[in-house]
């Protein structure tokens, strides 16, 4: 799955660079 820009949902290992939410 592509990252999302507003990902508060994200892949878990992803990390997004949008709004910075740390995956894990």
């Amino acid at each position: 799955r592509p990252a999302e820009p507003d990902s508060v949902l994200n892949d878990g290992d992803r990390i997004v660079m949008f709004p910075p939410v740390a995956g894990g």
